[in-house]
């Protein structure tokens, strides 16, 4: 199983139900309960990749509803390194015009991944783009 592809996790996981959803809340991408998932119908198909995996996090957490903000920070940090682990991936991609395209990954999720580097994956990158090395 690719360890990127939420969809791969869903269709594992039979005891959980996908809803495409038209009438979330504003502002709301998608939800869970911890055995069903929404997610609000117009998409594009990677923002649907996503929402799938942040909802799949909140399930790995046990999350059952609506999270404070520190929590659903900690669970946009983990999304992000779920979908982009490869750090030479993410150095590839800062060379890119649209480097979350590139990734197949929303423009936050991107954000999110570059905010939660920890020093020595920000140092790696940093080394690995310096053209002396």
């Amino acid at each position: 199983m690719n360890p990127c592809d939420p969809w791969s996790v869903l269709r594992s996981r039979p005891d959980l139900t996908l809803v495409w959803a038209g009438d979330l809340p504003h502002g709301w991408r998608g939800c869970t309960d911890g055995m069903t998932i929404w997610i609000r119908t117009g998409l594009s198909q990677t923002e649907r990749r996503c929402v799938l995996a942040h909802e799949l996090v909140h399930i790995r957490h046990h999350h059952t509803s609506h999270q404070p903000a520190a929590v659903e920070r900690t669970v946009r940090a983990e999304t992000a390194r779920w979908l982009i682990p490869d750090l030479h991936l993410i150095r590839d991609a800062l060379c890119m015009p649209d480097p979350a395209a590139e990734l197949w990954v929303t423009p936050s999720v991107f954000r999110d991944r570059l905010a939660s580097l920890t020093d020595d994956e920000r140092s790696r990158i940093t080394y690995s783009l310096d053209p002396a090395n």
